[in-house]
């Protein structure tokens, strides 16, 4: 049964009662088992304006007025805030799609600065440039502004005008029901689980982009909201509540982007992630052909691995470049889950 329109308002443990409010009014579920899957929500700035000309991209009700300005012609220069996979992504989508002029703002160094550590972002943004994107890095948002005739972005080191702005700085974990129950929230402000899901109250579970999930190289817990990991908790957690005995695993945190022409993905640790996490690494570099060289179709890509300094294990990869990167990075998260050392990585039969 399906109950599109209504919302879950408050839990109630002892009855065992799910209260749910529409306009319709109200009306309560009875349960044995109770699945938080409510996700995450789109990330503000401080301060941010709730205009018509700033918009997340997180739902279906921040796409279509997008859509809808776009096919009309009053859309002409964009700013994007905050060059993360959706970031890059839309910067590709409003330029070549749809001709519009776009500027990428980024607080940190580079582009993608939580998935690739700086070198490999510089190759991503020099790829952005080179594309017609204007990219504005080392520049957080102070302050944004917007009426009826525009946008404008208050930076460190300038200012950005636009005729509308898409804030895409992430998202976080939607966790006002588990609060309300007194399950726990971890260390990242997700809710904790165990590996089978569930969380500290009885015969509640959670999954997807609300919990939290131990990381692969550190065994810590992490906040990853990807959809490859929430549609494997859904089906992991569908096993259990059927009775089979599955597990959730740790994580790497595999994930792959398209940035215009180049192919971006990586999988563990950055260099920089590893190091606030307490462990000592070193790095490799090189670049390589996607297949053999002699190969017509083949192209270069651009790979570095990061490897645990004593141990020599290896706990991150990232890749770059106009070749087939995902297969690499793939490869790569199989030998971060089971801890392999540059020595078994040598080995690997291709």
């Amino acid at each position: 049964t399906v109950l599109a329109g209504w919302r879950a308002t408050e839990v109630r443990l002892a009855e065992g009662l799910l209260k749910v409010e529409s306009s319709e009014g109200e009306r309560q579920l009875r349960w044995d088992e109770l699945v938080l899957a409510t996700g995450a929500r789109a990330r503000r700035l401080p301060g941010q304006p709730d205009h018509p000309r700033v918009r997340a991209f997180h739902r279906w009700d921040d796409l279509e007025p997008l859509l809808q300005g776009l096919r009309r012609g009053e859309i002409g220069r964009v700013a994007l805030v905050g060059a993360g996979l959706v970031g890059c992504e839309l910067a590709e989508a409003f330029g070549a799609l749809w001709g519009a002029e776009v500027t990428l703002v980024e607080a940190g160094p580079t582009p993608l600065p939580e998935v690739l550590d700086p070198e490999v972002g510089a190759c991503v943004a020099r790829h952005l440039e080179a594309s017609g994107v204007e990219l504005r890095v080392d520049s957080p948002v102070r302050k944004l502004e917007a009426d009826d005739d525009g946008v404008t972005l208050l930076l460190d080191n300038g200012q950005v005008a636009a005729d509308l702005a898409v804030v895409a700085v992430g998202v976080e974990p939607e966790v006002e029901l588990a609060r309300q129950m007194g399950a726990r929230i971890g260390p990242t402000g997700a809710i904790a689980v165990d590996e089978r899901l569930a969380t500290s109250v009885p015969h509640v579970w959670a999954a997807g982009d609300c919990v939290e999930v131990r990381d692969a190289v550190t065994g810590t817990p992490v906040f990853r909201p990807l959809g490859s990991l929430a549609n494997r908790q859904g089906r992991t957690l569908a096993n259990i509540l059927a009775g089979r005995r599955d597990v959730f695993p740790p994580a790497a945190g595999a994930a792959a982007v398209k940035v215009f022409d180049f192919n971006v993905a990586a999988t563990g640790c950055t260099e920089r992630q590893a190091r606030a996490r307490g462990v000592a690494v070193r790095s490799m570099w090189i670049t390589a052909d996607d297949r053999a060289h002699y190969w017509p179709e083949n192209e270069k890509i651009h790979l570095k691995m990061v490897y645990e300094r004593d141990s020599q294990r290896v706990v991150g990869v990232q890749a770059v470049g106009t070749g087939e990167v995902a297969k690499r990075i793939d490869v790569a998260t199989q030998l971060i889950a089971r801890g392999a050392t540059l020595g078994e990585v040598a080995q690997i039969e291709h």
